[in-house]
């Protein structure tokens, strides 16, 4: 019977197999660390909507239509509006 244990405890010391490992893990309950695929969807997800934004975005006014671009630049905001409006 000593034999057997010394046996047993000489091959899961010292000439361990990867069965071996599991076996612990799932006996300790340690939490897995790798990342989880549900992360990594969220992380490129959200990383292919900053790129969309990025994109898509454009001028408030058109640049081709006349007028609207010199009354916007001539509006000075440094100045207070006046009071009555």
């Amino acid at each position: 019977m000593v034999r057997d244990y010394g046996y047993k405890f000489l091959k899961r010391m010292y000439f361990t197999k990867p069965y071996h490992i599991v076996q612990e893990i799932q006996k300790f309950n340690i939490p897995d660390y790798r990342p989880r695929m549900e992360r990594f969807k969220k992380a490129v997800h959200k990383a292919r909507l900053l790129q969309r934004l990025r994109r898509t975005r454009g001028y408030a006014f058109s640049q081709t239509e006349g007028g609207q671009e010199k009354v916007i630049r001539a509006y000075d905001t440094t100045m207070q509006k006046p009071s009555g409006y």
